[in-house]
């Protein structure tokens, strides 16, 4: 196959620019998969151009001698090699910038790996075209016929990659949240489904239930409080009961049997694609609260978040919605003085479910239904993320009224207490990490710059990176499978923070928990 001089320029130059990350370094099998087929595009692209330029006579077939073709190769090669090595040495800067302890792939590794995989994808459409001049000499007579194979057999290819990268991004996130070395046993407590007297059989709670049940975080502060009461833990599982309303039932029966009303705080935990709730948070309200509280959820699908979200985004919302609605009728029911206080906590995905529930709702609305709510690394789409996260970092003007009573939003935890004294008394916050591709991820990107790489940038972004259409989209894209398995802080990792800033939004040792050496 002869080898196109703009072909390899171009395709270099994209290489070298999808080195540069947007927000967090790739592995090296997502780096390898990205680069290939970056450079296969850009090969493309410069294929296409130069096709142009002979059709149009600005330049002949062989607008080169050999010797000078043989010089070009050479020189881009180089400048290739060069600057590969220069990006790795900045990446090994981020990750050192970041506390990433996993190590910066070797570059001539990524080099050769990329060129391999863009060699298969350039051999899989060269066989692709060979296919339709076979077609043509074949059947004369129906050139649109032939068109049409070859597009299905280019989207049907664009599927299967695009499937596949999917697949492994659900089994990525789905290893991340897997416990390591953790045995779960039934409880032996009357206040914890699953257990003795529960409706909820612990054998149907699935694996995420049962560690929303029976797991307890480590590392939680040591300035955290012990708890002086057991607390309560309520959950049902889609195996426990199919049916969602069903199991919404089941759930307040639970709730009914463990007199849940009579905590001081009742919190909601909207979970992620599966099942699972950050143990950490839950740990974190029931010290705070010295085991005064009751924590509960519901699964609402089988699928990882991710898959959830491509399928059906509205399953979340409806789920939040429903349980939300029956905690909130039931607790009316009491005397006000009586009433717990209500809290709501979700975590990506969860965090745009149980968003969902207050979508059409002033905010005014939203404070008087709880008494906080703390939303986790949000997706973009999250109603009101982009209603009122979004609009305060980026100081756009706010349409939706003066949020600065109720709303707060944090890169990092400890900056909650740095506000003014007018926060609350029912506290809305927003935690986001900078470097998380969950928050920045839309398909905006495919064609506009997003606002966070406009000046001045958060610190712990790359000063010199620039958008590309397409390319950064791309990019954001393969960050999402790592983006988990982060130090806390980084990427969709936020542990360490959550204790303070739940300790924030219910106004209970925030000053210890926060500012703990």
């Amino acid at each position: 196959m002869r080898f196109s001089i703009p072909g390899g320029l171009i395709g270099a130059v994209l290489f070298i620019e999808s080195l540069r990350p947007p927000l967090l370094p790739l592995g090296a099998v997502s780096q390898i998969i990205f680069g290939g087929i970056v450079i296969a595009v850009g090969y493309d692209i410069g294929l296409l151009l130069e096709l142009v330029f002979q059709k149009t006579g600005v330049a002949g077939k062989n607008f080169l001698p050999r010797r000078l073709k043989h010089l070009a190769i050479f020189i881009i090669a180089a400048i290739a090699v060069f600057l590969t090595q220069n990006q790795f040495v900045l990446q090994q800067e981020q990750r050192t910038a970041l506390k990433i302890e996993t190590n910066t792939p070797d570059w001539l590794l990524i080099l050769l790996g990329s060129i391999g995989a863009a060699s298969l994808v350039l051999q899989i459409g060269r066989l692709i075209r060979t296919f339709a001049r076979f077609a043509a000499r074949r059947i004369p007579t129906a050139p649109a016929l032939i068109h049409a194979i070859v597009w299905a057999l280019i989207a049907g290819l664009g599927y299967a990659l695009f499937s596949l990268s999917i697949f492994a991004l659900q089994f990525s996130f789905d290893i991340s949240s897997r416990p390591k070395g953790i045995s779960l046993a039934p409880p032996s407590s009357l206040l914890r489904s699953g257990g003795p007297n529960s409706l909820v059989l612990w054998e149907q709670l699935g694996q995420k239930g049962q560690e929303f049940i029976a797991r307890d975080a480590q590392s939680l502060p040591g300035s955290m409080p012990e708890k002086t009461v057991e607390p309560i833990r309520i959950y049902a599982s889609m195996e426990n009961e199919p049916d969602l309303e069903k199991r919404i039932d089941l759930i307040m029966q639970e709730f009914e049997r463990m007199r849940a009303f009579e905590r001081s705080a009742v919190v909601f935990f909207t979970p992620s694609g599966t099942g699972w709730v950050n143990p950490v948070a839950v740990e974190a309200v029931e010290r705070l609260t010295r085991g005064n509280s009751a924590s509960i959820s519901l699964q609402y699908s089988n699928n990882q978040a991710i898959m959830q979200y491509l399928r059906d985004r509205t399953i979340p919302g409806k789920a939040s919605a429903l349980l939300f609605s029956k905690i909130r009728q039931r607790l009316d029911q009491m005397p006000k003085e009586q009433r717990p206080k209500v809290y709501i906590y979700g975590e990506s995905l969860g965090s745009m479910g149980s968003q969902e529930i207050f979508a059409d709702t002033s905010l005014e609305g939203i404070t008087r239904s709880i008494d906080g709510a703390l939303w986790v690394g949000s997706p973009a789409s999250g109603p009101l993320w982009s209603s009122f996260g979004l609009p305060q970092i980026f100081k756009k003007t706010r349409t939706n009224g003066d949020h600065s009573g109720a709303v707060r939003v944090a890169a990092h935890a400890a900056d909650l207490l740095n506000v003014p004294e007018n926060w609350g008394p029912s506290r809305v916050a927003f935690l986001y990490n900078a470097t998380d591709p969950v928050v920045w991820f839309t398909p905006r990107l495919l064609y506009q710059q997003p606002e966070w790489l406009n000046q001045p940038r958060p610190p712990e972004l790359r000063k010199d990176t620039r958008w590309w259409p397409l390319l950064t989209f791309g990019h954001i894209w393969f960050e999402l499978f790592s983006a988990k398995n982060m130090p806390s802080g980084v990427g969709h990792n936020y542990d360490k923070e959550i204790p303070c800033a739940v300790a924030n939004v219910i106004q209970i040792g925030a000053d210890e928990v926060c500012f703990e050496k």
